[in-house]
Parts: structure tokens; sequence; C-alpha cells
């Protein structure tokens, strides 16, 4: 499992963890390496080329959420189904969430 935490939560969690080695309450050898980790991770530069990579596979993912989304509204005019957020998430197979950010895109087959 992957956790996603911006600086300032990492910087919470290490204060947390270094509270913990300074009161010797439940401190072992693997806090210390959680601790270092959380640390490089905050000094480390992110490239410009993983910049790119992230920003070109978050317009992929998008563009074929995109298409799923019309491929089902689509089919679903065809059928004569009744068309809605709710409805498009259930056939399309996608998280509810996710069908609402393209409310714009559901409202014009409405």
């Amino acid at each position: 499992m992957r956790i996603t935490l911006d600086s300032l939560e990492v910087k919470t969690v290490i204060a947390i963890l270094e509270n913990f080695k300074d009161k010797n309450q439940c401190y072992d050898t693997n806090k210390e390496i959680i601790i270092e980790k959380f640390k490089k991770e905050l000094t480390k530069p992110i490239s410009k080329n993983k910049q790119k990579a992230t920003k070109k596979a978050n317009l992929a993912k998008k563009k074929n959420t995109e298409n799923i989304i019309q491929n089902t509204l689509n089919l679903m005019l065809f059928e004569g189904k009744k068309i809605n957020v709710n409805s498009v998430s259930k056939e399309s197979g996608l998280a509810y969430n996710t069908v609402k950010k393209y409310k714009l895109i559901i409202s014009k087959y409405k």
C-alpha cells in the first residue's frame, strides 16, 4: 500500500516518531529506519523527467476515463436508459466520485 503525504504531514510524522524516541516509548530500530526514510524523502528533489512523466501519465489516465464515460454514454443513449452520474457510474464500472468529475460531459446528454 502506498501512502501519499505532503511535506507538512511528513514533518508531523517525523516529529511524532522522534518524540517517541526521546521518551523511549515503544522505540525500536524500525522507527529509526522510518525516521531516516522520511527525512530522505523530504530532501530529495523531484527531477524534471519525473515531473514530465507524471503529467503525461495523469493526462493519459484522464483521456482513458473520458473515453470510458463517452462510450458508456453512447451505449446508454442507444439503449434508452436514464442518464445521470449514478447510472453512468454503475454502467461504466467507474467510481461515483470519478464520474462526478465529468458532470459537464454527462449534462450534455441529459
